[in-house]
């Protein structure tokens, strides 16, 4: 029986492309479906690689439901590397989805600087992973500098995540003139971000010209 998409093993010893396997994986119509058929009629010709998880955890439809399949009949040969997690971070369909179930492995992932930087430019469910990353991991994770200006001028949910970085971190937090120039910037919520981090810091918080530029500059919120 021939799969839509993959090439009919020849004398039975042929197998799988990987790329015919993340195409699967990323077909954001019937993933888990086709998926699930692969496992089956193909199974033996089959590698689950880091190339097939991280498309499967973008899949921004069906992520959760295809890596549940994958973790379900493959969990012994998986291993959840910082390319998949920052793959799920960044799905902004069921990325939440999808990091809440790949955290269920537990001290098998490691939620490093790239991830949540990468969780940090997720307009859409930015927030909710951010929140999902501190919730399992929120002692380990330092809150860098870089990583604040990402969270600064992201214009969809920017001042979830700033919530939720300096109440996890607090003075830990590196809230600089750079990150507040970001802030300043953002054409969104710069005034949100920008009132909350005058009330959580104000007395650490000096105004520069570049700050004030960065406001004049602004044509969202920049009064």
């Amino acid at each position: 029986r021939n799969l839509p998409g993959i090439k009919p093993a020849e004398h039975g010893i042929l197998a799988v492309a990987e790329q015919e396997v993340k195409d699967v994986a990323a077909n954001r119509r019937n993933a888990k479906e086709e998926m699930a058929l692969l496992l089956q009629e193909r199974g033996s010709e089959i590698t689950i690689t880091e190339e097939v998880l991280k498309a499967a955890a973008a899949n921004w439809r069906h992520g959760k439901d295809v890596m549940a399949l994958l973790l379900q009949e493959r969990e012994s040969e998986i291993t959840i590397t910082e390319g998949v997690l920052k793959a799920a971070v960044a799905n902004e369909g069921n990325g939440k989805e999808v990091m809440a179930l790949l955290q269920e492995r537990g001290r098998e992932i490691t939620i490093t600087e790239e991830v949540l930087k990468t969780a940090a430019e997720n307009r859409e469910s930015g927030k909710d992973v951010m929140a999902l990353c501190l919730k399992q991991r929120g002692s380990e994770i330092a809150v860098t500098e870089s990583l604040l200006k990402l969270v600064a001028a992201n214009t969809r949910n920017a001042e979830e995540m700033m919530t939720l970085l300096l109440q996890q971190r607090g003075s830990g937090a590196a809230v600089t003139n750079d990150v507040l120039e970001v802030v300043a910037a953002n054409w969104s919520c710069g005034k949100d971000v920008m009132a909350l981090c005058l009330k959580q810091r104000e007395s650490e918080i000096t105004v520069t010209e570049t700050m004030l530029k960065a406001t004049a500059a602004n044509e969202g919120n920049g009064k």
